[in-house]
């Protein structure tokens, strides 16, 4: 299995080595604006205009679709790295191996 959890932070997304490797749903979405919004919070307003127009040069293609779709992205190797919640992921793993095991 080519999946493997590692150990990246939300901030890590913005690195030159995650350039073009990550997914995303649009940053418009209550979840995204959430997540935003504790990033500005966090580490403050002027870190996040840095922060996002770097998440953005780094995504692998537009934002598009719902928390499925970036782990279906993953799967097709479209992408790396996707901002999501992360049960989809493991629903997804676990139907693909029980699948697998038929």
């Amino acid at each position: 299995m080519f999946w493997e959890i590692s150990e990246i932070s939300y901030e890590d997304l913005v690195l030159p080595q995650y350039k073009g490797r990550v997914c995303s749903r649009t940053g418009f979405h209550p979840y995204n604006i959430s997540l935003f919004s504790a990033l500005v919070a966090h580490h403050g307003e002027e870190w996040f205009e840095d922060y996002i127009i770097k998440l953005k040069n780094n995504l692998a293609r537009r934002p598009q679709g719902n928390d499925r779709d970036q782990v279906k992205a993953i799967y097709a190797r479209v992408c790396d790295l996707s901002i999501g919640n992360h049960y989809y992921y493991f629903k997804n793993v676990i139907g693909r191996e029980s699948k697998n095991l038929a």
